[in-house]
């Protein structure tokens, strides 16, 4: 009896030793996989860019695409979502966020967007899932303050994002002072939860404590603790400016429900709005016309706030 017990335990360690040296393998995979540009063109959405090529913080060379505004309101800095695998379709960069480009442009505002590391046309590089794209956004910042692209009060700087973009927004803002405010959309509230959701509905979801060694194995491969890459730590540190929230309840790639933690983890200002039916990323191509239709109406009610001094806000 003794014997076939330490029989089964030992399976069961090399069982979970397998797992995780597996998740360890994917997780290397994952992080030195680079992605290719989603195929999307300014072009054809009617915008013609300036194509520029900048240094991060970190001195990793990217490429970005810098949309003018006729006597703009404001400047966006867009940041994209992770279009790699096992996420996305393997194709993803700045070409991807497009609808929202072409949103930005049409409330006149003058949008930089450029490809995170590891992605797009940007440099090769390890993708660190917000350790070191924080850098790449305050790249983008010195950036456009090297050619005057914003100023308080009369030209204020808005950071935007989706999906991944949305989740570095927040975790960079409070390391951004030069902004004003702070738009996320379908961002997700924590990279453990994100894993933990996305397995859940895997056939190999139902083994127990698989969630936490795929965990585990990604920030080993990053080399940092969870809580450094947590959007719900950093979210309370934006304020006092403002902080806007956009999802939908049919996303079926980040679950609305890290927007609601995200939202009672901010302070004020901060505002959510969650768009019935609205799909990932709310108004790309492929998303239901009623519910694209709500976004954009949310959307846009959320920049005038964002645009609004600290003063003259309102509750939406």
């Amino acid at each position: 009896m003794l014997i076939a017990f330490g029989i089964c335990i030992a399976l069961i360690i090399f069982l979970y030793f397998m797992l995780f040296l597996t998740a360890y393998i994917g997780a290397q995979i994952v992080t030195r996989t680079h992605v290719r540009p989603y195929p999307d063109t300014p072009q054809r959405w009617g915008l013609k860019p300036l194509r520029v090529s900048f240094p991060s913080r970190d001195k990793v060379m990217l490429s970005g695409w810098y949309f003018l505004a006729g006597e703009p309101r404001a400047t966006v800095l867009l940041l994209h979502g992770f279009g790699g695998k096992p996420v996305g379709d393997g194709r993803g960069g700045k070409s991807r966020v497009l609808p929202w480009i072409k949103f930005f442009v049409d409330e006149h505002c003058s949008v930089f967007v450029f490809d995170f590391r590891g992605q797009g046309d940007s440099c090769r590089a390890h993708i660190t899932f917000g350790k070191n794209e924080i850098y790449d956004a305050q790249g983008a910042v010195a950036f456009l303050k090297s050619i005057h692209a914003f100023s308080e009060p009369d030209l204020p700087l808005v950071l935007a994002g989706v999906s991944f973009g949305g989740a570095v927004a927040i975790l960079a803002a409070p390391k951004i002072h030069e902004v004003r405010a702070v738009i996320a959309v379908s961002p997700y509230a924590d990279l453990s939860l994100m894993i933990g959701d996305a397995i859940k509905t895997k056939w190999f979801g139902r083994i127990p404590g698989l969630s936490l060694l795929i965990t585990t194995a990604l920030h080993l491969v990053l080399g940092i603790p969870s809580s450094k890459l947590s959007p719900l730590r950093t979210a309370p540190l934006i304020s006092p400016r403002f902080l806007a929230i956009l999802s939908g309840t049919k996303d079926n790639v980040v679950p609305h429900s890290h927007s609601r933690r995200l939202y009672s983890a901010a302070r004020e200002p901060k505002v959510i709005a969650e768009i019935p039916g609205g799909a990932h990323g709310l108004i790309f191509e492929d998303a239901p016309e009623g519910p694209r239709a709500q976004a954009l109406r949310a959307a846009k009610t959320m920049l005038e706030e964002a645009l609004r001094p600290l003063s003259q806000r309102y509750q939406i």
